[in-house]
């Protein structure tokens, strides 16, 4: 092999090797040994110099833009004043200036705005301008942006900034031009109503600031054209509302009625419409079902049942919803009740929302899906912001559990309530299968377990709340199940009230808890809330007026079990006989103030139990009480007969003596 040869077979054998060689950007170890980078430190510094560059470059790009940004709004119309008057908005929107700077700056603002309110109402920026000098200004400056707007009214709705400026009139300007954004929207509530901004400001101004005719006027765009375009000049006429309007023109009844449901489907049919907050699509629809064949309007149901508990917040979103849960059939009525999902507690707590459970209970024969659904929401709400004790002493909360128990007792429902239950009657024996007495029955069993265990729990609050003491008194009554847990819980508030602990207790816990901080401010939190709800706990049991009655009624009421009214009563004596004295002192010193407890031991007197009426009259006897003089007013106007003029206190020294 030749020299050459051997040189070319050494080269390839050290190529192939790789032993010594490098790629590029890896480096090597010179012969001192540091680490050399090679070509990668090139061209990564290359890369870094870039980068710099592209950044630069960057930065000059966005501030000509900017600039030519700032050119382009500058050249359009009355971008100057714009400026100008967003300079003086940031002042005057700031809450702590006194009413000589506010008008000193509204003055500058009218000066820039009056004349060209129109021509900058739909830009973003300039219709908080706008909307700011309707908030803020007098009454003739109002009025004047009003003028100036004037007809434009229904147009500016339509406009996702405009809109604003719509609700400011409706709320700040003078009647005058409130009717006059109301007689705007004549002639295209169809239109306004599909639309996804206008809905919310004709909702508001039908809700809030229409009065009756008004209100007549924009609902009868949804009896046909007709009565879009040809208003009635007689501001009193009833003839407009539907149930006149058939009346007078049976023979137009299909008509009407079709193009009602025509309106109707082309608003629910829109999946982005939010049914919930338009209470005049709620009145649309209950004028239809309630005139319409219910074989026809019955379709209507798997339109709403999705819908419904959005709109049962309103008096006629409720009457729908009711509507809707007695003619639907078993498997559209488990649809609405599995809607109704962690919205129960909320439901229960609204004042035409709470009638919908009620009508739940009425008609549904599947009581488990009720009380698994709906009862067994109430007890354990899904929201931390939902509590059971405020929920059963909650005017419209309480008449859920008290339905349960008592059923329809005008005494403690409605009477326009019980009157539309009344009249479901008919369609319920053919909508609704099983008996009532059997449902109602099921539902008490279902209830009464989780109520007795919560009533216990919250008798405290419920004693010292109204609506509280008469479901703990109705639950100790009609509740099936082991009450004692409830008299005891009682007995003990009562012997504490009595033996005066109650207050002091309350002390003693505040000045406990001052050292640990975050159950001070907890503690200080809640005292608030029952601050807020009326509730004053530190009141002792037999001065409450609300516990008094219960109390009474628990040992007095005819409806008590006998087995344990009678042995109630006699717990009751004996814890407070041994303070007899101090609390028929309490009494007579303070007549008009204390009957509450005075009608307590009337109704022990008066229990039938010969030992504790033979004790109460004996003890009372010998303290020879001396009651002083009543210093209740009497009520002017009004006379007063002997009986209602008594105290407690006074009308148990007579039948004692």
């Amino acid at each position: 092999m030749s020299e050459e040869s051997d040189q070319e077979f050494e080269f390839d054998q050290h190529d192939e090797s790789g032993d010594e060689g490098f790629e590029a950007g890896e480096g090597f170890e010179d012969a001192e040994g540091d680490f050399v980078e090679a070509d990668g430190e090139v061209e990564q510094a290359q890369e870094r110099s870039k980068t710099l560059e592209e950044i630069e470059k960057q930065k000059a790009a966005r501030l000509e833009q900017k600039q030519k940004a700032l050119e382009r709004k500058m050249a359009k119309p009355n971008s100057e004043m714009i400026m100008e008057a967003k300079k003086i908005w940031e002042q005057l929107r700031q809450k702590r200036l006194t009413k000589p700077e506010r008008k000193e700056l509204m003055d500058q603002m009218m000066k820039l705005v009056s004349g060209k309110a129109l021509d900058i109402i739909f830009k973003h920026d300039a219709s908080r301008i706008v909307q700011c000098c309707v908030k803020y200004g007098s009454p003739a400056q109002r009025d004047s942006v009003a003028e100036e707007l004037s007809g434009q009214y229904a147009r500016l709705s339509t406009s996702k900034y405009g809109r604003f400026i719509v609700s400011k009139i409706l709320q700040y300007c003078s009647p005058k031009y409130r009717n006059a954004v109301i007689a705007d929207f004549y002639g295209k509530v169809r239109k306004l109503i599909r639309h996804k901004e206008a809905s919310i400001v004709l909702d508001e101004a039908y809700s809030q600031y229409a009065n009756s005719a008004q209100r007549i006027a924009l609902m009868e765009e949804f009896y046909g054209p007709e009565f879009a375009v040809f208003k009635s000049t007689d501001a009193t006429a009833s003839s407009h509302t539907l149930e006149e309007l058939l009346k007078s023109q049976p023979l137009k009844k299909q008509y009407i009625l079709k193009y009602l449901r025509t309106a109707i489907d082309s608003v629910l049919e829109k999946s982005s419409f939010n049914v919930g907050k338009t209470p005049i699509l709620h009145r649309a629809i209950l004028d239809y079902v309630t005139h319409a064949d219910a074989s026809v309007a019955k379709d209507l149901i798997e339109l709403l049942k999705d819908h419904l508990v959005h709109m049962l917040h309103t008096r006629e979103g409720a009457r729908v919803t009711q509507y809707c849960i007695l003619h639907a059939g078993p498997k559209d009525r488990k649809q609405i009740i599995k809607s109704f999902k962690g919205f129960v507690h909320s439901i229960a707590k609204e004042q035409y929302g709470h009638s919908v459970l009620i009508s739940l209970f009425e008609c549904v024969d599947d009581t488990v899906i009720l009380s698994k659904s709906i009862i067994g929401e109430l007890f354990n709400p899904t929201s931390p912001e939902h509590l059971v004790n405020e929920l059963l002493r909650d005017q419209y909360g309480s008449r859920v559990f008290l339905y349960l128990l008592c059923g329809r007792n005008r005494k403690y429902q409605p009477s326009y309530l019980i009157n539309e239950l009344e009249e479901t009657d008919e369609t319920r024996k053919v909508t609704s299968k099983k008996e009532d007495s059997l449902r109602k029955e099921q539902l008490l069993d279902a209830v009464s377990p989780d109520l007795i265990a919560k009533v216990a729990l919250y008798a405290n609050e419920l004693l010292h709340d109204r609506n509280g003491a008469t479901l703990l008194l109705e639950t100790c009554q009609k509740a099936k199940g082991d009450i004692n847990s409830i008299l005891d819980t009682v007995v003990d508030f009562v012997e504490k009230s009595a033996n005066g602990d109650l207050v002091h207790e309350a002390v003693e816990e505040t000045q406990d808890e001052v050292v640990n901080v975050v159950k001070k401010m907890k503690a200080e939190k809640d005292a608030e809330r029952k601050l807020d709800q009326g509730i004053d706990l530190s009141e002792p049991i037999l001065v409450s007026r609300s516990a008094t009655f219960a109390i009474k009624f628990l040992i007095s009421a005819k409806e008590s079990p006998l087995e344990w009214k009678t042995s109630f009563a006699k717990r009751i004596w004996s814890v407070i006989k041994p303070n007899f004295k101090k609390l028929i002192a309490h009494c007579a010193k303070n007549p008009s103030n204390t009957s509450g407890l005075a009608f307590i031991f009337i109704a022990l007197f008066e229990s039938n139990i010969p030992e504790i009426s033979s004790q109460l009259k004996k003890e009372y006897k010998e303290l020879k009480v001396k009651i002083a003089k009543s210093d209740q007013p009497q009520k002017k106007g009004k006379k007063r007969t002997r009986e209602a003029s008594k105290s407690g206190i006074e009308i148990l020294d007579e039948l004692l003596q």
